[in-house]
């Protein structure tokens, strides 16, 4: 009586094979491309992408000079990305002047404070967008110590963004509009 085109079946999934010489060989591991495999490589590339995703972090316009954060600024309000513009502002030291218990509040509360104020800020500045139209230009920045003013020009309106230095990046503190060169 002859084997040929006898199927067997394993008891384990996947695992069929004829009784016949040179039948394909059950899948070992590492050959093939098993399910089980294929689910590891799409894990292993969604945590690379949550990964490079959270690598920037909250994006900033907040830079290493006084004009690197007036430009982001003007970049940003040109673009109409106002919650972008609105990152260069020191919420904190705002609401610590207006909180003198600001370090008793707990973190989150605190971040919660500043993620408002920044929300705020992000509507006011839509308001401003009408005068920095028509090309702004960053003038040169007068810094003494962790201060700095820098002049913004667009048109025949100028402004001066008032800074503060802090962790080696500089903030706009206020803008005063109006203000000659």
């Amino acid at each position: 009586m002859a084997m040929r085109g006898l199927l067997l079946r394993s008891t384990r999934p996947g695992l069929t094979h004829s009784g016949t010489e040179g039948a394909p060989r059950p899948r070992v591991r590492g050959r093939g491309r098993p399910v089980s495999r294929c689910v590891a490589l799409v894990l292993v590339a969604a945590a690379i992408v949550s990964l490079l995703a959270g690598c920037g972090g909250p994006k900033s316009i907040a830079g290493n000079s006084p004009e690197a954060t007036a430009q982001g600024f003007v970049d940003a309000m040109a673009a109409g990305d106002y919650d972008l513009a609105a990152t260069g502002f020191d919420y904190e030291q705002y609401a610590r002047g207006a909180n003198p218990d600001w370090d008793a509040f707990a973190p989150q509360q605190r971040k919660e404070i500043v993620d408002r104020l920044q929300e705020v800020k992000a509507s006011e500045l839509q308001a401003l967008s009408g005068m920095l139209s028509g090309g702004a230009q960053v003038g040169s920045a007068q810094t003494q110590g962790t201060q700095a003013t820098v002049p913004v020009t667009a048109g025949a309106t100028t402004m001066q963004l008032h800074m503060i230095q802090q962790d080696e990046q500089w903030y706009i503190q206020r803008i005063q509009e109006g203000a000659g060169g």
